[in-house]
């Protein structure tokens, strides 16, 4: 879906530029499913407590790719973020605090809200963003209070 409308944004933008961040974007996505695929060989080497808190980017992001002299400071997806530093146990509880979040939510908004900051989460690490993660749990925040 992003990349559909990345793509059709450039035909109809007449702005070069634009038109080549959003073909480095498209492969910034390919970038990130190699990611993914290096952070479960270290979710398969530390299952039960991951590599430590705050360790992704001096164990895993420094490690992927040395060759391309790129650090990854973040996973781009909470989930497996929570997996490689905290292991599968706290990512579990992870997605359990998400899915009572979910069932929790009795407005359409707070539903809404949850499953945009879910969908990000995928693709990107709106907890970790100071501008964002305010949002993420103010929706969380709602539903577990049945708002």
């Amino acid at each position: 879906l992003v990349v559909g409308i990345t793509i059709g944004h450039c035909r109809s933008s007449g702005n070069t530029s634009f038109r080549w961040a959003a073909i480095r974007g498209f492969f910034a996505l390919a970038g990130r499913a190699r990611l993914w695929r290096y952070a479960l060989v270290w979710i398969r080497k530390h299952p039960l407590v991951g590599v430590g808190l705050g360790a992704w980017d001096v164990i895993v992001g420094r490690t992927f790719e040395p060759e391309n002299h790129e650090r990854w400071e973040n996973a781009h997806n909470e989930l497996l973020q929570v997996a490689v530093e905290a292991g599968l146990p706290a990512a579990l509880c992870f997605v359990a605090w998400f899915v009572l979040a979910m069932a929790g939510a009795a407005s359409v908004e707070t539903a809404t809200g949850l499953v945009i900051a879910g969908l990000i989460s995928l693709v990107q690490f709106p907890l970790r963003m100071p501008s964002v993660s305010p949002y993420v749990l103010y929706y969380v925040g709602r539903s577990l209070a049945g708002a």
